[in-house]
Formats: structure tokens, C-alpha cells, sequence
């Protein structure tokens, strides 16, 4: 009997900005999905708790007061993110499109990467540029040959893998595709002043892995 799909725990507190980053996408994601109408942490609590995380890392470096704090507000975001995890867990009953659609990660992504690339995709770097352009990249990999970056212009990541094949919702006009063998692109001709999500996939004559961590930026005039 194969085991249920669940929410991957692709976080970890010791990277406190990246657990930040995380806890944001999933509250982007999750605002208005009908498929999480009473999340059982208030997507307020968990955006104020990425927050406090990010001024703890910035001020990290004032004393002992200072690194308690970054300590404790990473664990208090960490177990936040658990809890949301388990709630989506359970909502989704093994579904890993709905799981993908509240920001998070699913374990059926990690079975596929083992088995294809053998490659974590890792959240990309986001860069706005004038005129609505996006510049996006990631760390090169070696065992890599194709990058495929995914944007969303003001909706929901909801973009999933099945065999080796990225599937989009049908009619979906605010997903934006690069496919490229560089591990850098640049969109073009978007809406300026919008909210974006971006994610890459890896790809190689393996296949193709699960799909990174959402990155949140917004475009520019």
C-alpha cells in the first residue's frame, strides 16, 4: 500500500529568511482559496510571525538578547508552519494539487525528484525590472540541463508534475512559461504594479523534479 501524500516539511528553522520566505507564499497562496476557508493558524498570525523573523535576522548581531530572540521567534514560525502543514494535510486527503495550491510542497514531489533529477529545487531570486520585467535565477546545477520557470501574475501557484509533465489548470491566461538552458530568464511584457509567484522545475534526460518553493516579488513601472 503506498503511503499518503502529504505536505513536505521543505523548511528548516536553522534558515531562518528561507522559513520566512515559505510561511509568506503560503499565506499568498492560501488568502481566498476556497479549499482552506478556516486554516487552523490565522494567515495574519503566520504572515506576523514571518516579520518578527525577519527583523530577529537583522538584528541578530546585537547581543544575547538579540540571538534569543531570533531563536525563539524561528521555533514559534517553525511549529506555526507544522501546524498549517498538518491542516492542509488533512484537508487535501493525499490530493497534491491541493496541497501545491496553498503554497506548501508534497511528498509526491520528493519521490519523483529521487527518481529523475535527484535535485531539490530551490526557491528562486526574483528581480524586477522596469516595464513590467522580471528578471528570475537560481544557483546552476550540474546535473541539470533545463530550467523551467514558472510565473503567476495575481493568483495561485497551482502549476503540478505528473510524469515528468508540467500541468497547467485549463484556461489559465496569468501563467507565464520559460523553459531555458540557462538557469537565468527574464519576463517580459507583464502587468506592472502586480503581485507575482515564481517556481522552477529541474529538468534532464531523467525527467523532470517537483517544483521549488514559491518566490513572492510584485512588478514595477
Amino acid at each position: 500500500m503506498s503511503k499518503k501524500i502529504r505536505v513536505r516539511i521543505s523548511w528548516r528553522k536553522e534558515e531562518p529568511l528561507k522559513m520566512a520566505g515559505v510561511a509568506r507564499g503560503t499565506v499568498t497562496a492560501m488568502t481566498g482559496n476556497s479549499n482552506f476557508t478556516s486554516p487552523e493558524i490565522d494567515l495574519k498570525d503566520v504572515e506576523n510571525a514571518a516579520t518578527r523573523v525577519e527583523n530577529a535576522w537583522a538584528n541578530r548581531k546585537n547581543g544575547p538578547v538579540a540571538k534569543d530572540e531570533l531563536n525563539n521567534s524561528s521555533n514559534d514560525l517553525d511549529n506555526y508552519l507544522h501546524t498549517q502543514a498538518d491542516y492542509v494535510t488533512k484537508i487535501a486527503k493525499g490530493d497534491s494539487t491541493i496541497i501545491h495550491s496553498a503554497g506548501f510542497e508534497s511528498t509526491e514531489n520528493v519521490a519523483m525528484a529521487r527518481s529523475t533529477v535527484q535535485e531539490d529545487p530551490e526557491a528562486p531570486i526574483c528581480t524586477p525590472l522596469s516595464g513590467g520585467g522580471m528578471k528570475v535565477n537560481v544557483k546552476g546545477k550540474s546535473k541539470v540541463t533545463n530550467y523551467c520557470f514558472v510565473l503567476v501574475v495575481d493568483g495561485v501557484m497551482n502549476v503540478t508534475i505528473q510524469n515528468s509533465q508540467m500541468i497547467m489548470p485549463a484556461g489559465s491566461t496569468n501563467t507565464h512559461l520559460i523553459n531555458s538552458t540557462k538557469h537565468i530568464a527574464i519576463f517580459t511584457g507583464l502587468p506592472t504594479l502586480k503581485n507575482i509567484q515564481v517556481a522552477v522545475v529541474y529538468i534532464n534526460s531523467a525527467g523532470a523534479s517537483g517544483i521549488s518553493p514559491v518566490t513572492i516579488a510584485s512588478t514595477i513601472v
